[in-house]
């Protein structure tokens, strides 16, 4: 053996190569080895291991920082749950239903009208309306299941009840506002 050859095996056996090769060697690592390198998705991998390459060839240092921040969300969005959760609520069948509902007819329409609601929603006085709420929920919240039937004198005796008085009061005024807004 030359002195060259021995020098190489020498540093070869520093550093701990001849021993991963003796490792490697052995009949259990060779079974695992072949496994991984004749599995399918190895072999899906390297029919296709041109268009890998032409695109890894593409990517410049714009890409991979991004291909590294996806892979930080990632990583943070599986530690939350988030993916498992996406994973189980993502089933075909969900998947259908929201498509089926998106693109119903009444989504559309609200769509198409955004635009109007938003700008009534920006004409709105906020602090009207949030004091109009106590009132509304009132409203709703006295509402029988079944009301009485009331004819005209029975009407004018709920008008003698205050909290009718007040309420017609409020509806006074509800279609004066009305009527304004109509103008003539």
């Amino acid at each position: 053996m030359s002195a060259e050859t021995e020098e190489l095996l020498t540093q070869l056996k520093e550093r701990g190569v001849l021993d991963t090769l003796v490792h490697v060697t052995e009949p259990e690592v060779i079974e695992r080895l072949s496994k991984l390198l004749l599995s399918d998705g190895t072999l899906r991998l390297l029919d296709h291991i041109d268009e890998v390459l032409s695109t890894l060839g593409e990517l410049d240092q714009d890409a991979i920082e991004g291909l590294g921040k996806l892979i930080d969300m990632l990583r943070t969005l599986n530690r939350m749950g988030v993916l498992d959760t996406l994973q189980s609520v993502l089933t075909p069948e969900i998947i259908g239903s929201l498509i089926r509902y998106l693109m119903g007819r009444g989504l559309l329409r609200l769509i198409d009208g955004l635009e109007t609601l938003a700008d009534a929603l920006g004409q709105l006085e906020f602090e009207k309306v949030e004091g109009a709420m106590p009132l509304v929920k009132g409203a709703l919240e006295g509402i029988p299941e079944k009301a009485e039937r009331v004819g005209l004198l029975g009407l004018l005796g709920k008008l003698r009840d205050k909290d009718i008085q007040r309420g017609l009061g409020v509806v006074m005024e509800i279609l004066k506002a009305i009527g304004k807004a109509y103008g003539d």
